[in-house]
């Protein structure tokens, strides 16, 4: 009788705990907090942040010499941000790394703009020629005071939203059935990073 093993609530010998998250039934926690959710706010952000700048790409409210790369910018955050809530819904690591992966690339990018705006406070008239600007010296520092907002408050959130992804995606892969896709990941995420900056280089070629 002692060597019998107990019996547990599904009716089996296998406890209900291991039982769900084999079949990925127990939603990702951090604490006390729902991970899908937060991943889904994060997405519908990402949309709304990349609709708007391809809004404002194509009213021409930035220079002509950026148009193509800005467009493509704020399609990358779009198929970002639904490659984030696709993978949420289906559980579908690759997904949630091209996600990481693209983020990654737009903080780069926004870091490097921010690098520009900071240089521009310091050489106005450069920045006032671009937007074909004369003698409003005052106006092109105040515009560059908002774009440099603009981008840390946005470095700020794709950083902390990194973050959250990837205690989600850490968790996910932790489970089983999950842990063979981990070079998949990488492959598709590097194909992603690097394609980014290639097309950005072919850009400014042609």
């Amino acid at each position: 009788m002692d060597d019998e093993q107990p019996i547990y609530a599904n009716g089996t010998y296998e406890p209900v705990l291991d039982k769900l998250e084999e079949d990925g039934d127990i939603e990702p926690r951090y604490g006390k907090v729902r991970l899908t959710g937060t991943l889904v706010a994060i997405g519908f952000i990402q949309i709304v942040i990349g609709v708007l700048f391809g809004v404002l790409t194509l009213a021409h409210k930035f220079p002509d010499s950026l148009y193509i790369i800005f467009l493509l910018y704020a399609g990358l955050q779009v198929v970002a941000a639904l490659s984030l809530i696709t993978g949420v819904y289906k559980k579908w690591p690759e997904f949630i790394s091209f996600n990481l992966t693209c983020q990654l690339a737009s903080v780069i990018l926004s870091i490097i703009a921010l690098i520009f705006t900071f240089k521009h406070q310091y050489d106005i008239n450069y920045f006032l020629s671009a937007y074909h600007w004369m003698n409003q010296k005052t106006l092109g520092h105040i515009i560059l005071a908002i774009y440099s907002t603009i981008l840390i408050a946005y470095i700020i959130f794709a950083l902390a939203a990194m973050v959250i992804v990837c205690i989600y995606q850490k968790q996910l892969l932790n489970r089983r059935g999950y842990r063979g896709s981990c070079t998949r990941c990488f492959v598709i995420g590097n194909l992603v990073f690097y394609s980014v900056f290639i097309a950005r280089l072919i850009m400014r070629i042609y």
